[in-house]
């Protein structure tokens, strides 16, 4: 096992998310195999229903080094859910997962007691995704017509899999890019971004590394890949929500 794996492994010190944050809610989905996900979950201000988006996290990391990205987000007019990932390195079954994610959405569009309760659309839906979290968020968009947009932050392939499933794509799709580093495969989003079918969109970040697509970053990683640059973690968002906006759309159709 490679020695940035290895130490990827240890970095499992999530920040506090705070139960009382207006907006937010946390949930738990039961998936196939008698699995359960966490999921935060943040709203919209208004009642208004709105489409959501899906963050995924990247290798043994968790839904909260995506929260600052998902209030952006929800102040933005969309849904955000953010799960924490159950299964340990099966990226094909975290694709699965976020697929029974938009489900579950679905089925909470209509259960008065949810926090979802007429908030949702769940028929035009982003998938956005950190480094193997990428790789997942892929394969869920090339499985599911429900995913209008794909928006890869830093996204790492394994094996193949993610160039293979990028041929049938046939949405708009964003890959931001930090520089090539070990902890990105050595420039593997580059490399699965030129796999890519058009419509797409590539923009490599000058001087940005793993750490900046995450925000709030982990700091335990920090100290091993990289000090996060806030202006780069910006950058990463901002390019996200830029094109959420040009390609999501707010009716049906």
């Amino acid at each position: 096992m490679p020695r940035c794996v290895l130490i990827w492994i240890a970095l499992l010190g999530f920040p506090a998310l705070s139960a009382e944050e207006a907006g937010r809610f946390a949930a738990r989905v039961r998936l196939e195999g008698n699995v359960e996900m966490a999921v935060d979950g943040y709203l919209p201000d208004g009642k208004k229903p709105a489409p959501v988006v899906l963050i995924a996290h990247g290798f043994t990391q968790s839904g909260a080094f995506h929260a600052n990205q998902a209030r952006r987000l929800a102040k933005e007019g969309y849904v955000v859910l953010v799960p924490t990932l159950a299964r340990f390195a099966n990226h094909a079954g975290h694709g699965k997962d976020l697929i029974a994610l938009l489900d579950w959405a679905d089925s909470q569009r209509t259960d008065p007691k949810s926090p979802l309760h007429g908030r949702v659309l769940t028929d035009r839906a982003a998938v956005c995704g950190h480094s193997a979290g990428g790789l997942s968020a892929l394969l869920a968009a090339a499985a599911d017509k429900r995913f209008r947009v794909l928006v890869l932050l830093d996204a790492v392939d394994w094996q193949g899999m993610g160039a293979k499933a990028a041929a049938g794509l046939k949405i708009p799709v964003l890959s931001v890019c930090a520089e090539p580093s070990e902890w990105n495969a050595n420039g593997s989003p580059l490399k699965l971004a030129a796999a890519i079918p058009e419509p797409k969109r590539t923009v490599r970040i000058p001087g940005a590394n793993h750490m900046d697509a995450q925000d709030p970053a982990n700091r335990l990683g920090e100290w091993v890949v990289g000090k996060a640059d806030p202006a780069k973690q910006a950058r990463f968002t901002a390019e996200m929500v830029e094109w959420i906006h040009k390609h999501l759309p707010e009716t049906p159709g």
